[in-house]
């Protein structure tokens, strides 16, 4: 960065040869550890000359202009582009040779694709003057076109680029390369298999059979070689706090006390390289849950951003209301309380119609029927001569077995019984069916009685 200066170390760790220190301090100000630091680590002050040795983090990069076009050419001197305007749809990216401050970069560009993996270095697109703003993609491969590269990208992560970043934007292109994949270590032994669950028509389940030992690690891959270091960006915007941890395993449970949440979170291994996961949680605002496949082991960096962008982040309920339920609205910044569909935490409460593609269970319907609800009342006349006009059919719907009617042989008798869907087909009402059967039961009946008293 500006208001820092490199300074040459010799000591007896012949790799740590160098060292910032912040422009108002002066080398006889500086109070130097009296133990010598271990491989890869770097000399950091805290604030009033005294100096310790740290782990360093990996932030090989260079700041470039991003160009808005997505045609296929070259971008020119200091920029970079996207074949597609929404980074999440892009595959390639062009880029120029050389980075904003006209310094050559094709050797930084040349080491994106050294890795034997598919995925061979990730890269970072951050906003510089609000880092919050971001693209993170996988680089699989490229074509070196003289003077500019194409680069074939796979999209992993983004955060506001579509509203935040515009052409002539100023970004940090952050690189981390992807170490060769190691040897896969030995399988486990198979668990032992569980008792067999007595027969019937819902057997219980077996134990479960004890689980195999865990397979060695495989050897880890060696490490690309390191990139020519560009220019120091400038200062980014500060954040509301930070955190660091270690961890291992498939799940860690970070707490921290930041008392808020999201927090960015980058997870890098024991060699600095980026670990990539979609499954992080932030239960309360000073814990969070990361969830990998595979066992991993590394560092978390936790840092918040500030009070403003946490803000904005937050979304809108429109029409909110007591036990309404809400509903999507195709938007990052708010949702839909929808007043005809609630919840009360026991009922359901719809107003409108019902569809359903599927079969529907319970343990009773309930139909409103009271008399003040209808209208224009007549008393069903010849039930049982409309009921014989009506065959009754057993058939096969959706692959099951049925029994029942075909509403287009229902519509010709009782039309107000049937409705057409917005697909075509006709689904009908059995109630008006179940109120003619009624009035053909109770004719039968008055038959039977004459019958009855003709023969008595």
């Amino acid at each position: 960065m500006p208001n820092w200066k490199k300074l040459v170390y010799s000591g007896s760790d012949a790799s740590l040869n160098s060292l910032n220190v912040h422009s108002h301090f002066t080398a006889s100000g500086l109070i130097y550890p009296t133990t010598d630091g271990t491989t890869a680590q770097v000399l950091t002050t805290d604030g009033s000359g005294q100096l310790s040795f740290s782990p360093q983090i990996n932030t090989t990069g260079f700041r470039i202009e991003f160009d808005s076009a997505t045609t296929d050419s070259d971008p020119t001197s200091g920029k970079f582009k996207l074949n597609n305007t929404d980074p999440a749809l892009a595959t390639e990216l062009y880029i120029s040779e050389t980075d904003l401050n006209s310094l050559g970069i094709a050797p930084l560009l040349d080491e994106l694709t050294t890795s034997t993996n598919a995925n061979k270095s990730v890269i970072t697109l951050r906003k510089e003057s609000s880092p919050i703003y971001y693209e993170i993609a996988y680089v699989t491969s490229q074509v070196d076109e003289g003077g500019w590269r194409t680069l074939t990208i796979s999209h992993v992560d983004k955060n506001g680029w579509s509203a935040n970043i515009s052409d002539g934007d100023i970004l940090f292109f952050g690189i981390n390369i992807i170490a060769d994949k190691g040897t896969n270590g030995a399988a486990g032994t198979n668990g032992t298999d569980g008792t067999n669950g007595s027969p019937g028509t819902s057997g219980t389940s077996g134990t479960d059979g004890t689980s195999g030992t865990s397979g060695t690690d495989g050897t880890s891959g060696t490490d690309g070689t390191s990139g020519t270091s560009g220019e120091d960006g400038a200062t980014g915007a500060s954040g509301g706090g930070g955190f660091v941890g270690t961890y291992s395993g498939a799940t860690w449970t970070v707490n921290h006390n930041l008392d808020t949440r999201p927090l960015n979170v980058d997870i890098v291994d024991s060699s600095y390289n980026l670990i990539i996961t979609e499954d992080i949680s932030f239960p309360t605002v000073n814990q969070c849950v990361i969830k990998f496949p595979d066992s991993n082991s590394g560092k978390v960096i936790l840092s918040s951003i500030s009070a403003s962008s946490a803000a904005s982040s937050r979304l809108t309920i429109n029409n909110n209301a007591d036990n309404v339920v809400l509903t999507a609205n195709n938007t990052d910044s708010s949702i839909d309380a929808e007043a005809n569909l609630t919840f009360n935490g026991s009922s359901l409460g719809v107003t409108g119609a019902i569809v359903s593609t599927g079969t529907n269970t319970a343990f009773n319907f309930i139909t409103p029927s009271d008399r003040r609800l209808k209208d224009n009342i007549v008393a069903i006349q010849d039930g049982l001569e409309t009921i014989k006009q009506i065959t009754a059919y057993e058939y096969n719907k959706n692959g099951l077995p049925e029994a029942g009617f075909m509403a287009q042989e229902v519509q010709e008798i009782l039309p107000y019984a049937v409705f057409e869907q917005e697909d075509g087909y006709l689904s009908m009402m059995d109630r008006p069916i179940l109120a003619y059967l009624h009035k053909a039961v109770l004719e039968l009946g008055e038959r039977i009685s004459v019958i009855e008293q003709k023969i008595g």
